[in-house]
């Protein structure tokens, strides 16, 4: 099974609703497991910052696997990463 982690920004100033994105995504792709250690391995880390200030980016920035969200309008590049992982647990 593949892991993501999902890591928030301190939700100074959010934009957003982190929380219910992060909660869509975990129904919308079930076949993943979620948690929020930032130390353990993930094949995919969603960082989650309320703004494009992006202060939660320093967050495994030198992970490969990282994508960075900073507005609502950037879901469709989070959901695609999720799309790719979904295509290779299934191969």
């Amino acid at each position: 099974m593949k892991t993501v982690v999902i890591h928030y920004c301190g939700g100074c100033n959010p934009r957003y609703d982190r929380v219910a994105l992060a909660a869509r995504l975990q129904r919308e792709f079930p076949l993943f497991s979620y948690h929020y250690d930032l130390d353990a391995p993930a094949d995919l880390a969603i960082v989650l910052s309320g703004c494009d200030v992006g202060c939660a980016a320093r967050s495994r920035e030198n992970a490969p696997n990282r994508v960075l969200i900073t507005n609502d309008a950037q879901v469709q590049v989070l959901y695609a990463a999720l799309e790719r992982l979904a295509g290779a647990a299934e191969s």
